[in-house]
């Protein structure tokens, strides 16, 4: 039964593959293409992404919060901070910018107060998935910053229920 298939397998391949044209179409092309094809998106897709991107701040508050604020981002690797002012921010995003951030007057003391506050994130339309790294980026900066003054605070009320601040 075995020797009958291998019969006609070889004889299926030996009618089909008998002519040059075939065997040309069959094999070589698509070794070719697939040859074209890859060295072609090779050279598009190859590139390694960047491994930190730019980010514009600008600081209107200039307190010690928002310094702060501006140190956590650039401990961040994917951060590239670029300190700037307001104008200069807005119109980077409307030519090759990702994003920018600003950091409004009265931050420093809305934060101590405890208040919520809002900074003011913009990114380039164009750059949305870059811009969407780099907002996280912020994010996680803020969360920091709030974490470490919610400690600081929680210490300060168990230290002053103590009674380490008497006398």
């Amino acid at each position: 039964m075995f020797p009958r298939i291998l019969t006609i397998a070889f004889l299926y391949l030996k009618t089909t593959y008998s002519s040059r044209t075939t065997l040309i179409f069959s094999i070589l092309m698509p070794l070719l293409f697939t040859f074209v094809l890859g060295q072609a998106m090779g050279a598009a897709f190859g590139q390694e992404p960047p491994t930190h991107w730019p980010l514009a701040v600008v600081d209107e508050d200039e307190s010690v919060l928002s310094q702060n604020f501006i140190a956590r981002l650039q401990a961040n690797s994917t951060v590239e901070v670029g300190m700037t002012d307001r104008e200069t921010a807005l119109a980077s995003l409307e030519e090759d910018g990702i994003a920018a951030v600003i950091i409004p007057a009265g931050f420093g003391g809305a934060v101590s107060r405890g208040d919520a506050v809002t900074l003011d994130f913009r990114q380039n339309a164009n750059q949305i998935t870059t811009a969407q790294i780099l907002q996280e980026a912020v994010n996680a900066a803020a969360a920091e910053l709030a974490g470490s003054i919610a400690a600081a605070d929680l210490s300060v009320r168990i230290a002053d229920q103590v009674g380490l601040f008497d006398g």
